[in-house]
């Protein structure tokens, strides 16, 4: 019998009370965020940062939309809880770095 859960897939956890306060997109992605700057390396003005691309987002959180992801995320800057920047060393690059603010 084929498992849907398959080994490698990845597990998510979020707080309830995080997700009633924000709403469960804006959860999600706080933690992704903060699982991510978490493991990072990148200190930039005494903070780290994590960076990815809309598109890269949505490949490690599949069950959202890319359009979804990007609203979110304008959301939660607006908000002050993460913090985005462009520290790229090419001008032509968009990849947005966050954190958690």
């Amino acid at each position: 019998m084929n498992s849907v859960i398959e080994k490698d897939d990845n597990v998510m956890i979020f707080q309830p009370k995080l997700a009633q306060l924000l709403g469960l997109n804006e959860t999600i992605i706080i933690n992704q965020i903060h699982y991510w700057v978490k493991k990072s390396k990148n200190i930039i003005e005494g903070r780290y940062w994590v960076y990815n691309t809309y598109e890269s987002w949505q490949k490690q959180i599949c069950f959202l939309s890319e359009s979804t992801i990007k609203k979110t995320i304008k959301k939660l800057e607006g908000m002050g809880i993460i913090k985005s920047g462009n520290f790229n060393k090419s001008k032509i690059d968009k990849t947005k770095w966050y954190t958690i603010d």
